[in-house]
């Protein structure tokens, strides 16, 4: 068994994490009737400034400094209107290393 030492910041983002996939897997789930579209809709903006016009490779670089809330925000925004399945991987391999290499 392999010791992994934390400290309060890290829990802190790990709460964050599972806080944010919580709130991902919600969004994706609909409410019965929602599927016809009844119900609320959810605009969903750019993570940061200038976002859309990124390249993947761009969008990519910056996901290895990203803190765990843009990491959200990226994957949500991404698989909302680009999906670029690259960019995706990325930020799920990002979102892994910041949970100690488990998915939350």
């Amino acid at each position: 068994m392999r010791e992994v030492f934390v400290n309060d910041g890290d829990v802190q983002i790990l709460d964050q994490h599972r806080r944010f996939t919580d709130l991902l897997d919600h969004a994706e789930s609909a409410d019965p009737g929602a599927e016809e579209g009844v119900g609320a809709g959810v605009t969903v903006i750019e993570p940061w400034e200038g976002y859309r016009q990124m390249s993947a490779k761009d969008v990519i670089d910056r996901a290895r400094t990203a803190s765990v809330a843009e990491l959200a925000a990226m994957k949500l925004y991404e698989g909302r209107h680009r999906a670029r399945q690259t960019v995706l991987a990325a930020v799920d391999r990002q979102l892994k290393l910041a949970n100690g290499g488990r998915l939350a």
